[in-house]
């Protein structure tokens, strides 16, 4: 079995060289560029810092090719550091919103909404009050905003759940059989 492959079937991102998965994010083949995105994220994910600033680079280096872009940014969420929510936000205030950019920055908002709400409560805060965005997109972030917040608030007044019932009616206690 190869090294990269870990007993249970998977393939262990630590063991992956990067030369050969970066010269597939320089391809032209679209699908090459969308593998390789991936596995910098799953590398990423898996705690190795220089593919998720890999991928930050990219951000910068595709910056004119949304196609490029897209799984760029989905690969990001992988890596929640507060240099990746800089370079998101930064991509929502960079592109203009248009019919032919709202795919692209619906996915740029849920990176950003998708990490830690301690990482990126102010910065929608920030983007919520910014009289560049349109009314529509300042509702959105805000109402992100208030999700964090209710999120938070939630995790103060977190108790465990009771075992008296379940959802089905039935007792969560173990049952022993006699007999």
């Amino acid at each position: 079995m190869p090294d990269r492959i870990v007993f249970d079937g998977f393939f262990d991102p630590d063991t992956i060289p990067i030369d050969s998965v970066l010269r597939q994010a320089f391809g032209e083949d679209a699908a090459q560029f969308r593998g390789a995105c991936t596995t910098l994220g799953t590398m990423a994910l898996a705690g190795r810092r220089e593919a998720g600033v890999f991928l930050l680079g990219l951000l910068s280096f595709y910056r004119d090719d949304l196609e490029r872009l897209a799984p760029v940014v989905r690969a990001l969420r992988a890596f929640p550091i507060p240099e990746t929510v800089d370079a998101l936000t930064a991509e929502l205030r960079r592109i203009p919103s248009s019919n032919h950019t709202r795919t692209y920055l619906n996915g740029v908002f849920e990176a950003v909404t998708g990490f830690p709400d301690d990482l990126v409560r102010d910065r929608l805060a920030e983007l919520s009050a910014d009289r560049s965005f349109s009314i529509k997109w300042r509702r959105k972030l805000q109402t992100a905003l208030e999700g964090a917040e209710d999120d938070l608030a939630a995790e103060d007044d977190w108790a465990p759940p009771s075992r008296a019932g379940s959802i089905y009616g039935q007792s969560q206690e173990p049952t022993h059989r006699t007999g």
